[in-house]
């Protein structure tokens, strides 16, 4: 490869690198606000189970209740130790520590309380954290990968729910049939 050829492929390596590791925020728990956002706590109702907050909330009309789900929430600042762990500190952003949360993956749930096949989602950041602590950054393929993980995990999700609800972007599922 051409030196030039390299240093083109560098910088999109690079670019590529930077949007793996921004992370899908979660917003913080409100449930007054116009997407609102709740805490799963034990012992109480789910945003789809009667009972809840959020089903006291008006619908404006022609529209359904959709519900994320997200998976393996944990602090942003987290992020940042690891990449202080593999890179070293960054003095610009001494002082500095990431705020909020961020999920490794997310789902959709419908107004019944069924996930919505085809809406199933694998952080990029999780992943590309995951890659840095293993098998690191000096691998050749630190960043190679995530469209495998990706469906692996979409393959993984899709059998969670015993009556999935039919995807939202797709008819119902072909092989169903009522008699």
């Amino acid at each position: 490869m051409a030196r030039g050829d390299r240093e083109r492929a560098r910088i999109v390596d690079f670019w590529r690198a930077v949007e793996l590791f921004e992370p899908q925020k979660v917003d913080r728990p409100n449930l007054r606000s116009d997407t609102p956002v709740s805490e799963v706590a034990p012992g109480r109702p789910l945003p789809w189970e009667r009972g809840h907050p959020v089903l006291q909330r008006p619908l404006p009309r022609n529209t359904v209740r959709r519900h994320t789900v997200y998976l393996g929430v944990f602090p942003m600042a987290r992020t940042q130790e690891i990449l202080t762990r593999a890179f070293g500190a960054d003095p610009s952003q001494e002082g500095r520590v990431p705020r909020g949360d961020a999920a490794l993956a997310a789902f959709e749930i419908d107004e019944h309380g069924q996930a919505l096949l085809g809406t199933q989602a694998l952080a990029t950041c999780g992943w590309a954290m995951g890659r840095t602590i293993a098998p690191g950054p000096r691998s050749a393929e630190w960043l190679e990968g995530f469209g495998g993980a990706s469906t692996v995990s979409v393959n993984c999700t899709t059998g969670w729910s015993p009556n999935p609800a039919p995807s939202p972007h797709e008819p119902c599922c072909p092989w169903w049939t009522e008699d």
